[in-house]
């Protein structure tokens, strides 16, 4: 068919809006794309000497809505989500550090609770990968 028209024939998977279009469950090795654009958003912002509250505030409107994205077209492997997750807890309590083992001071269920209820209203990551 692809000859008829004088076009190659394709595989699976091709990127259509910067997500691989596939046919079967997404791999951990699918979910690069994700885990990379967050890393380069946090390590250009790292540079920037951010207060705590900016950094909650990039995390809350920005790097969420990249897994959101990709949550709402899949469901994403939770090794993913987890990855994700810990480059946003290191980003908010180090900043600089991605890696950091430092000790949290507050425990990120806390932290996601609504603003009402003493948290910061930051969004669980696996709770939007199910729905």
């Amino acid at each position: 068919f692809g000859s008829i028209l004088g076009m190659p024939e394709g595989k699976l998977p091709v990127k259509y809006l910067r997500v691989p279009l596939i046919s079967t469950r997404l791999k951990i090795s699918d979910c690069k794309a994700v885990i990379d654009n967050i890393t380069s958003k946090v390590r250009h912002w790292t540079a920037r000497h951010l207060s705590y509250t900016g950094r909650v505030q990039l995390v809350a409107s920005v790097l969420f809505s990249v897994q959101i994205y990709w949550s709402s077209i899949f469901i994403l492997p939770k090794a993913v989500v987890r990855g994700v997750e810990q480059i946003l807890k290191n980003f908010i309590w180090s900043g600089v550090d991605l890696k950091s083992s430092k000790a949290k001071v507050v425990a990120w269920e806390e932290v996601c609770k609504p603003k009402e209820e003493g948290g910061l209203g930051l969004k669980r990551l696996d709770e939007w990968n199910k729905a």
